[in-house]
């Protein structure tokens, strides 16, 4: 919703789409492909840090990026990280603070 209203008010809701996504929910999701998904807590759920890479891989055009944000000490990062690397996604940490991280997933052009 914030960035829906942000890009209204900044004069490019025609050229931005936003939409509000259940990760759990994989059917819902839309069949076209993104430059950008911005996620935040979404490796709540044993099981999604496997599910991630292959969405990304699915929803990302080549050379588009995920912006995940999540608490630092979340127990699936290492194994999400570990998914993302077998799916031929490249993570990078943008931004961290001590409770909180910024990750950047890329989709690599094939």
């Amino acid at each position: 919703e914030i960035v829906r209203r942000n890009a209204a008010e900044n004069g490019v809701s025609n050229i931005v789409r936003t939409a509000v996504l259940d990760w759990t929910k994989h059917e819902t999701f839309p069949e076209e492909q993104f430059d950008m998904i911005i996620g935040a807590d979404i490796l709540l759920f044993q099981g999604m840090e496997g599910d991630l890479p292959e969405l990304f891989n699915r929803l990302l055009l080549e050379g588009g990026r995920a912006l995940v944000s999540d608490p630092r000490q979340r127990v699936l990062r290492p194994l999400f990280l570990t998914d993302c690397e077998n799916a031929a996604l490249e993570v990078g940490e943008i931004f961290a603070t001590k409770d909180q991280v910024l990750l950047n997933v890329m989709r690599l052009a094939l």
